[in-house]
């Protein structure tokens, strides 16, 4: 009996502590737009056009997410999440939405802190959505930007942000390859298929032929 009492009061060994978390992750993401027609300042979106952002995170932490604000007047109007994926040694992240309403944007993305990665945000990019149309002896940014999108798909045309004879044979020639009617008026139609890239002039044979 005087062995068991003694026993009993024995204390118990304290518990072993846990290894302590390991610490949250920094972090840093850059963003990219793509689509639409671009200067060296502003990158310009037709209304109705799909815009993609793209970018990288790094370091690499499983399971964060990131999130696209897009800001006008100085408000996030809008929210866009997508996960952060592997892609080396570090996470890429990419997602797409749609413009509607012209006017100047302003594109971030921010991480929300976790557990395991820090808060941090991109720098941002500026967008300009418009809705363009262009006749002759118009002159500016639109106008130089139709010329240079005209060019890159086959049809030849001044580079001068003006709208003269050339452009004007230009986008007659545009209008016609693509069953839109005998004008040099660049409308808003024409310049919907030239902000997505389409309309190019294909050539009938592939090599040296009569066309």
């Amino acid at each position: 009996l005087l062995t068991a009492s003694a026993a009993a009061q024995v204390p118990a060994p304290p518990p072993v502590p846990s290894p302590p978390a390991p610490p949250a992750a920094s972090g840093r993401a850059t963003l990219e737009v793509h689509g639409g027609m671009a200067t060296r300042k502003l990158r310009y979106f037709t209304r109705g056009q799909r815009v993609k952002v793209t970018g990288s995170v790094r370091p690499f932490v499983p399971g964060q997410k990131v999130t696209l604000h897009v800001i006008r007047r100085g408000k996030t109007s809008k929210r866009y999440q997508a996960p952060v994926r592997r892609r080396g040694n570090r996470g890429r992240y990419s997602m797409r939405f749609t413009v509607r309403r012209r006017g100047r944007l302003r594109l971030v993305v921010k991480h929300a802190s976790t557990p395991q990665q820090r808060s941090f945000r991109s720098a941002s990019k500026r967008v300009e959505v418009v809705l363009w149309r262009a006749a002759s002896g118009n002159r500016g940014i639109r106008v130089l930007l139709m010329q240079r999108r005209l060019q890159r798909l086959g049809y030849s045309t001044s580079l001068s942000g003006v709208f003269d004879s050339h452009t004007a044979y230009a986008v007659l020639a545009f209008r016609k390859a693509n069953l839109m009617g005998e004008s040099s008026y660049a409308s808003q139609a024409v310049f919907n298929m030239l902000f997505r890239s389409r309309g190019a002039f294909r050539l009938r044979h592939r090599g040296p032929a009569r066309h």
